[in-house]
């Protein structure tokens, strides 16, 4: 699978910072470190073939990952609005991102879908590490965050 062909051992450092709106959900915004995350990008873009074609188009300074999906309308969209205005750049620490997952978007007829097409990981660790900008981790007694159970 292209997916996992396109991993490598090293998995990519992320700086979070800020949060984003979007009509499906939450995100937060994610900066490369380094050059891990072009390089894994260009590598799935060869992978996919013909199929790559938009990541071959596509140089990503910014990376998102999903927080909160929404199911459906919102009962006060401003307020959701105004919440993400008030979040826009907190830094939210680094995380080592140990695991892909290749996704698309459907469409309901009211609202997009995250779509799961396949998940690979990025050699050891199997977790994802979170650090805070203290330098403490989030989980309790310092230990990592567990990847996120696929749906």
């Amino acid at each position: 699978m292209a997916l996992n062909r396109a991993t490598t051992s090293k998995p990519v450092r992320l700086q979070l910072v800020g949060l984003t709106l979007t009509p499906s959900g939450f995100l937060v915004c994610a900066y490369p470190t380094d050059g891990a995350a072009d390089e894994f990008a260009r590598r799935l873009g060869d992978e996919l073939g013909d199929d790559g074609w938009f990541e071959a188009a596509l140089h990503r300074d910014i990376w998102y990952a999903p927080l909160v999906q929404f199911n459906g309308d919102l009962a006060d969209p401003p307020e959701q609005v105004q919440w993400v205005a008030d979040r826009r750049q907190p830094d939210l620490g680094l995380v080592d991102a140990a695991t892909a997952e290749l996704v698309a978007s459907g469409y309901t007829g009211r609202h997009m879908t995250r779509v799961d097409i396949t998940r690979s990981r990025r050699g050891p660790p199997a977790h994802q590490q979170l650090v805070t900008p203290s330098g403490a981790s989030p989980a309790p007694s310092g230990q990592a965050l567990p990847d996120r159970e696929p749906h």
